[in-house]
């Protein structure tokens, strides 16, 4: 009676076994990314949502701007931190707008806090950094910036993007 398996037998299973990842990688790697920009559209649509109800609820921007210029990050994270009910200067309810956010998981995805409740960054599910421009002259367009083609958006009180895992800001 022969007990246990010879070791061809054993190199076909891993053989076979080995075929099955290399074809299941490619297809598991577009499932991933696929999730990561859903979860970036997600947290998009939150921040623009939180933008919109500030504006509705109060009449003006969660920060001033006065231009439809690109926001930098420490100006972000102040409207973040304005529209979370961190600040009560332009927040004066101290309604949390975007309470549907989540804390950034290992520096991904979400909220990065500092200390207390204090908002220090938003994060994409690349690890990189999210963009908004606002309508700072309130003339309900913006100008889109000329990496993007130059072109005027109609009807939208913000423009909110992030860039992939393969791209930053120079070369998008």
């Amino acid at each position: 009676m022969r007990r246990g398996f010879s070791l061809v037998e054993v190199l076909v299973v891993i053989a076979i076994i080995a075929v099955l990842a290399a074809i299941s990688y490619p297809i598991a790697s577009k499932m991933i990314k696929k999730s990561n920009i859903e979860k970036n559209r997600a947290i998009a649509m939150t921040v623009e949502r939180g933008i919109e109800d500030f504006y509705d609820e109060y009449g003006y921007f969660p920060i001033d701007v006065g231009t439809d210029e690109e926001l930098l990050q420490s100006q972000l994270v102040d409207m973040l931190n304005t529209l979370a009910g961190n600040t009560k200067d332009l927040n004066a309810k101290g309604k949390n707008f975007i309470s549907s956010l989540a804390d950034a998981a290992n520096g991904r995805s979400g909220l990065v806090y500092g200390s207390g409740d204090n908002i220090d960054s938003l994060v994409t599910s690349f690890g990189g950094q999210f963009s908004i421009i606002l309508d700072g002259t309130y003339d309900n367009q913006i100008k889109e910036p000329s990496r993007f083609g130059d072109t005027t958006v109609k009807g939208k009180r913000s423009l909110i993007w992030c860039f992939g895992e393969e791209a930053d800001d120079e070369n998008a």
